[in-house]
């Protein structure tokens, strides 16, 4: 049996993975969809989303 402090770290560590994985899944789903799509919409909105991560990306178009 397990102790009670033990348990609720267990079903921390599962929450957490489930949600990760979720929000991969998310992700990947995303970006396919982005390179699917055609259109100046979509172009415009991953150069804003990459715009955090590096400027030169949403300068350039």
């Amino acid at each position: 049996m397990w102790r009670k402090s033990e348990k609720i770290t267990h079903t921390i560590k599962i929450i957490r993975y489930r949600s990760w994985i979720s929000y991969h899944g998310w992700l990947v789903a995303n970006i396919q969809t982005r390179q699917e799509a055609v259109g100046e919409r979509f172009d415009t909105f991953f150069a804003v989303d990459t715009a955090y991560d590096s400027p030169s990306k949403a300068t350039d178009k």
